[in-house]
């Protein structure tokens, strides 16, 4: 009877103890949350960046002049002629109001993404109620990220917002919906598009099926609206710069952004494509080069053994680790990659220490480590005002402190590399026998 007595004590204990951190967690949030609310508040007033490319797009639809959406708005408008139809609304507004509700939209996608990622954590780990602690530091340390989209005015909260809620329908096997999600995430923004080559070697079938068509119809209805002269401004805007040169620009955070800044004196605020040097198209055709073969060595038997998954099948169990690939690689290899779009490795970076623990795969303590300080180098510096950069253009010490973000993309791609070969070792589940592993 004492000895019960005592184990009652020590579960009441722990019980006490256990709500006891569980409250100090949540409080620790609350007060990130305030801080973080406090700092992004500071883009609040309405500004001159992106912004206007959204604004007047729609205003040219509800003035009946679509045609000029690629020939005579202030600011590049970059993004498929059906997706102006998104911004009418705002347009019936004024532009401080506009900006307002678009900033706001944009914290609401920003609060929508942690919960998505905290309701998917749960979901691989329901046992451990701390398992979600981790993942929301990780996310909420992409503010400074956050903070530049909102002082752009940019829409890649929303598209943050569709990456997570593609990976929170794919972890419970909703492929069609999850098809949806990536559909709209890839109409919406071009890099993206590179998750839909992982999905396909992984045999995601129903949700490259479904995004393919998504896709499929937003360019169909772009081409009906305005047409092959509409559908060939768009393409000489977003692709035809990238063939005459590239860009140096401080704020171009890819591979070959990175070695414009290094062999060529291009202006760090100079977004006119410039010629690049041999040793620029060298070290770029390089490094892609060495990606592919990366990839291909660490992932075949990753992606040769994948099962077929249609509409009803659910492989749940490397998801993260597929969207952590595609991600890394999608702000790398393309010829421009904006700073703003590093705020989509908040998701993969926020589900892989989970992923990596709930597999058992070695190495969690070096793993951890070396996705901590991906995160750190994708996350800061602070990105500053152009006048900033103007000024110091020629420094060299800062044009190779800009090659952190893609350092950090880097790590994420090798910390993806690892997981997939030491899944294939360690893997519970045969190849055959994943597909209801969950």
């Amino acid at each position: 009877m004492m000895g019960n007595n005592k184990l009652s004590a020590t579960s009441k204990g722990l019980a006490l103890d256990n709500n006891f951190r569980g409250a100090v967690r949540k409080f620790v949030l609350l007060l990130i949350l305030v801080a973080l609310g406090w700092y992004l508040s500071g883009a609040y007033a309405p500004r001159i960046n992106d912004f206007p490319a959204y604004y007047e797009a729609g205003r040219v639809v509800l003035e009946g002049r679509p045609g000029d959406l690629y020939s005579k708005l202030s600011v590049v408008f970059t993004n498929l002629p059906a997706l102006s139809l998104l911004f009418t609304p705002l347009a019936l507004f004024e532009y401080d109001t506009a900006w307002h509700i678009l900033w706001w939209s944009s914290i609401a996608s920003f609060v929508a993404t942690l919960l998505l990622l905290a309701v998917s954590v749960r979901t691989r780990k329901p046992s451990d109620g701390a398992s979600a602690f981790l993942p929301a530091l990780i996310f909420l340390a992409y503010a400074p990220i956050m903070h530049r989209c909102l002082v752009l005015g940019q829409t890649t909260p929303l598209a943050v917002m569709l990456l997570a809620i593609c990976v929170f329908l794919l972890l419970r096997g909703h492929n069609i919906g999850a098809g949806l999600a990536l559909g709209a995430l890839c109409a919406l923004k071009i890099p993206p598009l590179l998750l839909l080559g992982v999905f396909a070697a992984r045999r995601r079938w129903a949700t490259v099926a479904t995004a393919v068509a998504v896709l499929i119809l937003t360019v169909s209805a772009s081409w009906l609206w305005l047409g092959t002269e509409g559908m060939s401004q768009y393409a000489e805007r977003v692709f035809g710069a990238n063939t005459r040169g590239g860009l140096a620009a401080f704020n171009n955070q890819s591979l070959d952004g990175l070695w414009m800044r290094t062999f060529s004196d291009a202006g760090l605020t100079n977004w006119t494509p410039s010629p690049r040097p041999y040793a620029t198209t060298i070290a770029t055709s390089l490094s892609l080069l060495v990606i592919a073969i990366g990839v291909l060595l660490t992932g075949w038997k990753f992606f040769f053994s994948a099962p077929a998954i249609g509409r009803s099948a659910s492989d749940t169990n490397t998801v993260e680790l597929e969207v952590g690939l595609g991600a890394a690689l999608m702000v790398l290899v393309l010829p421009v990659t904006w700073t703003h779009y590093f705020m989509l490795l908040s998701v993969p970076f926020a589900l892989l220490p989970i992923w990596w623990q709930r597999n058992n795969l070695p190495g969690i303590r070096m793993a951890t480590g070396v996705l901590l300080t991906g995160v750190l180098l994708t996350t800061w510096p602070h990105v500053h005002e152009n006048s900033y950069y103007a000024a110091r253009e020629t420094l060299g010490s800062l044009r190779l402190i800009l090659a952190g973000r893609t350092v950090g993309a880097l790590l994420l791609l090798g910390l993806c590399m690892a997981g997939m070969i030491l899944w294939n070792k360690t893997g519970t589940a045969k190849p055959s026998d994943r597909a209801s592993a969950d």
